[in-house]
């Protein structure tokens, strides 16, 4: 089992919000720089405490096409 500390937790809620949030933001909110955020990430990663990232797809705004592409690719 990892520990974490407090900034690794404020990083994974941080992250939850907003995953698309700049790692110099995300330094300015934890007093590190946007390196050491990197670092922190990659560890958590390497630890598997973050096990993935995802998209969440709004496919009211695409196209037909898409939904035809998306039955296609689901048998390969």
């Amino acid at each position: 089992m990892t520990s974490l500390n407090q900034k690794d937790m404020t990083l994974l809620l941080r992250l939850s919000q907003d995953s698309r949030i700049s790692l110099t933001a995300l330094g300015k909110e934890l007093k590190l720089t946007p390196a050491a955020v990197a670092y922190r990430i990659n560890k958590l990663v390497e630890n598997e405490i973050i096990e993935k990232f995802t998209i969440t797809i709004n496919t009211s705004l695409l196209t037909p096409n898409y939904q035809s592409y998306k039955i296609g690719r689901a048998h390969v």
